[in-house]
């Protein structure tokens, strides 16, 4: 019990620091937290793969995965396009849509994370239009700042 007591508080304040709760109060949070799912994976893990279906975001809590597309030119194999550090999120364009992955996501490290579906989105929505709001809003700024990242990757050839 204790342990679970500590872990919660470790994800609040997790999800406080969150760039998609920005705005949101303790409170308010504490809320969210029982529509929260925990997951773990051990390295070499694949945890998302292009093409199958998903409807959650995935909040990194530990560890570090790498994104992956199949090659169009040799299929069957897959090329490196990202790594998403500790404290970053995988899987938002599923969340707001689900829908077939984009991507393949697999773990470099043991991985701890948390889940919220898109169910659960839509849960929030109807408990509090407020918080839901600025998650959405929160996370339409997440997509520009990565849209912004891949035009300039796009046009330089580099990232910055």
């Amino acid at each position: 019990m204790i342990f679970a007591m500590e872990q919660a508080a470790v994800n609040l304040r997790y999800l406080q620091e969150h760039s998609l709760f920005g705005g949101v109060t303790r409170e308010k949070i504490q809320a969210v937290i029982p529509l929260l799912e925990e997951v773990t994976f051990p390295a070499g893990t694949f945890i998302l793969r292009q093409g199958d279906f998903e409807d959650r975001i995935y909040f990194l809590v530990e560890g570090s995965v790498e994104v992956l597309k199949h090659e169009s030119t040799e299929p069957g194999r897959e090329k490196r396009i990202a790594l998403i550090p500790e404290g970053e999120t995988f899987g938002e364009m599923e969340f707001i849509e689900p829908e077939s992955c984009a991507a393949t996501i697999r773990s470099l490290e043991p991985i701890r994370a948390l889940t919220l579906s898109n169910s659960a989105l839509y849960k929030i929505f109807q408990m509090d239009p407020e918080t839901f709001t600025l998650i959405i809003l929160n996370l339409a700024r997440l997509i520009v700042r990565r849209m912004r990242k891949l035009q300039h990757i796009i046009m330089c050839g580099v990232p910055d």
